[in-house]
């Protein structure tokens, strides 16, 4: 009786969502556990899981086109805004994670999450994933 009233319970705050600040957590794909939340001073909606894994930049790509319904890689200013609301977003990894902007010919700018420094990634190289999407205007 006790596991059913905790599952409703958990069903009807999720129904509901949940505001903290100005952040909204909403279902981000229809059928699935994972979840995003709304960052208004960033003007994105960001996925709070990381793809599991790491993987090189064309593989990152390939990997969120499977998602569709406007998901991206970061550019090198929205991932930034995403390391300082890192602790609002929630579970990220102390590792580098992907921008969709390059910096020459083979590298793509990163981001480490463990100190916030951003440089050039050889493509080849692996990195996390952490999904986002504009918000509609």
């Amino acid at each position: 009786m006790r596991k059913s009233i905790l599952f409703i319970s958990i069903l009807l705050i999720l129904a509901t969502g949940l505001n903290a600040g100005n952040a909204n957590l909403t279902s981000a794909f229809s059928g699935t556990d994972n979840t995003s939340i709304t960052l208004s001073d960033c003007k994105l909606e960001v996925q709070t899981e990381d793809f599991s894994g790491s993987f090189s930049w064309h593989d990152a790509n390939e990997k969120i086109k499977t998602i569709g319904q406007g998901w991206r890689l970061p550019t090198k200013a929205e991932l930034d805004c995403l390391y300082k609301n890192k602790d609002k977003i929630g579970n990220f990894k102390r590792d580098w994670y992907w921008t969709s902007e390059r910096v020459g010919q083979f590298n793509i700018w990163v981001q480490s999450f463990g100190n916030g420094r951003q440089f050039g990634y050889s493509n080849s190289n692996s990195a996390k994933i952490r999904c986002v999407r504009s918000l509609k205007k």
